[in-house]
């Protein structure tokens, strides 16, 4: 599960903030895009400040089976789609949030 603040996300289990899990810019806007590279052929993922390797954190959000968001009302609009443009860039076949279900709270 993923939230878009750091005291939500550590009143989940496991939980992680939302810039966090796809490296989002702090401020979204309508031409705002994750740090997973769109020009690179193994889709790698650039994170700076992580516990996870690009290698693990790409891994771990192509193997998501969901994506819970917590505190939906708490994000903009760009910001879910940044998210649902980097799920639909790691999926094979581009699907809508990269064919995950998406629970949005």
């Amino acid at each position: 599960m993923a939230a878009p603040t750091g005291i939500a996300a550590t009143l989940l289990v496991k939980g992680m903030t939302l810039h966090k899990l796809f490296d989002l810019p702090l401020d979204c806007d309508e031409n705002a895009t994750s740090r997973i590279s769109q020009e690179s052929k193994q889709a790698q993922v650039c994170f700076t400040h992580s516990s996870f390797s690009s290698t693990e954190r790409l891994q771990f959000i192509r193997d998501l089976d969901a994506v819970l968001i917590d505190e939906m009302s708490m994000i903009s609009r760009e910001t879910l789609h940044v998210i649902e443009s980097a799920c639909r860039y790691l999926d094979p076949l581009h699907r809508f949030f990269g064919g995950k279900v998406s629970c949005r709270f």
